[in-house]
């Protein structure tokens, strides 16, 4: 049995109907800020959104370099190029991610696991046997 998504109490198709006013107030303290200050888009995403608002969503994905960037209803659906300082990482758009920055869902930096040392990586490790 799939579970509905909800947020705060209102489905998808209802938050994409909800003016900006209300969607506001459901959304967190941060969320509630950024939008009061207003939201720059620059013309290739604000081109794809209205396009997803139409029901259909591009194909390709668009590259963006702002992790800044909330998460809006209109946006569900859509796939996003995020830039990680290295290269473009793609992400879908899902219901769950709404009211969230999109660079949180692309890390920045690398995960660094620390193997053992090498030989002549220490003193100690002179004395290591080489079979």
């Amino acid at each position: 049995m799939a579970r509905e998504f909800s947020y705060k109490g209102y489905d998808l198709e209802q938050l994409k109907k909800l003016p900006i006013d209300q969607l506001k107030e459901i959304m967190p303290y941060g969320a509630r800020r950024k939008i009061n200050r207003g939201i720059k888009l620059d013309k290739k995403m604000l081109k794809a959104i209205e396009a997803n608002k139409a029901g259909n969503p591009p194909k390709n994905m668009v590259k963006t370099h702002s992790r800044d960037l909330l998460v809006m209803p209109d946006m569900v659906g859509m796939k996003l190029g995020i830039y990680n300082g290295k290269t473009f990482e793609q992400v879908e758009i899902k219901p769950e991610m709404i009211g969230c920055y999109i660079g949180d869902f692309v890390l920045s930096r690398k995960i660094v696991s620390h193997g053992k040392a090498g030989i002549g990586a220490t003193k100690s490790s002179k004395n290591v046997a080489k079979k």
